[in-house]
């Protein structure tokens, strides 16, 4: 185990972050981190689209009213035929709606949306400049760097 003493440490990490978290920097690797993940959900709202299906169950329903109200018509029981017909439209209201829903893609996040992002993270860099050394601690362990509590 390699043990570096703290001030060693410490001014480049955080320079490192300041320029990493900071700025134009910041803001590229947002929207690279952002394209990235938009474009994932994209395939995956593209694997699972099921909008065929439910505009088919859409149109079974429409097809099966029209005959019950051809079968009510004719004469058959209409408390029997409104039965079908209310069970008919709740799943064609179901359907119509998860076709709504599914019909939404992933967004992307906007630049506004980004700069809120950029603005808030500026801040906690002021914070982590004036932060107590075992927050700092807490912080760089949260993102993978280990610090010892005692150095020999």
């Amino acid at each position: 185990m390699l043990y570096l003493r703290e001030e060693a440490i410490i001014e480049p990490i955080d320079r490192f972050l300041r320029r990493e978290l900071s700025g134009k920097t910041l803001a590229v690797n947002l929207r690279s981190l952002a394209d990235a993940h938009c474009r994932a959900q994209l395939a995956a709202f593209r694997a699972n689209d099921e909008s065929e299906q439910l505009n088919r169950t859409i149109a079974d329903c429409d097809t099966k009213i029209e005959s019950y109200r051809a079968a009510l018509d004719a004469g058959s029981d209409p408390a029997l035929i409104a039965g079908w017909i209310r069970e008919t439209s709740a799943i064609r209201a179901t359907a119509a709606a998860a076709l709504r829903v599914s019909a939404t893609p992933p967004q992307r996040l906007n630049e506004d949306q980004m700069a809120v992002i950029v603005d808030g993270l500026g801040g906690l860099l002021t914070v982590l400049r004036r932060a107590d050394p075992r927050d700092k601690a807490e912080l760089y362990s949260r993102i993978g760097l280990r610090a010892p509590n005692t150095i020999c």
